[in-house]
């Protein structure tokens, strides 16, 4: 049988429920205690900082970029048909070409992942976040243009819109910051 917990937090909050498990304040960050079943877990406040890499914003990209690339390629119609809505039918579809579309952005997807798992310089890596963040925005501008010219579905357009805006900021203003030294 096991008795009420107890957490205890900083101000000497306390909140009940089963088994024995305590949250103490150390000087790096929280302890949580599992009594005897789970061994002690240290959750330091360093390790919930968010902080952009040059690394990290390549692998993003790559993820999206290559899931994307192969949601086109290996659903070219349904990928059509997603993106174009009601003008579908205005907007002619060409499997070829969507899926062309797909190999260059998976292509350039596992490029991004590519380029964050070596051991590249860090010019490299700044280099591609230039790339990336060209590429991303002139995908927004052509995303705007299709919208204006409601050859594309606003509703899937946007959200696609906002990410890619998003993340082609973050990679050109990444590439333009110094790298930290130690």
């Amino acid at each position: 049988m096991q008795g009420q917990w107890q957490l205890f937090l900083p101000h000497h909050k306390h909140v009940g429920g089963v088994g024995p498990k305590v949250l103490q304040s150390t000087r790096a960050g929280y302890r949580i205690s599992f009594a005897d079943r789970v061994p002690s877990l240290i959750c330091t406040k360093s390790a919930m900082k968010f902080e952009l890499t040059d690394d990290g914003l390549l692998r993003t990209h790559g993820v999206l970029a290559t899931a994307f690339g192969l949601q086109l390629g290996l659903a070219p119609r349904a990928s059509h048909d997603l993106f174009m809505g009601s003008s579908a039918a205005t907007t002619p579809f060409y499997r070829p070409v969507v899926r062309s579309l797909g190999m260059v952005t998976g292509g350039l997807g596992a490029m991004s992942l590519a380029v964050s798992a070596a051991d590249n310089s860090v010019a490299a890596k700044k280099n591609a976040l230039k790339v990336v963040g060209g590429v991303l925005l002139l995908s927004v501008a052509s995303d705007i243009v299709d919208m204006t010219q409601e050859s594309a579905r606003r509703p899937t357009a946007v959200p696609i819109s906002a990410i890619n805006a998003t993340l082609g900021a973050l990679c050109l203003w990444q590439s333009s910051r110094k790298a930290k030294s130690g």
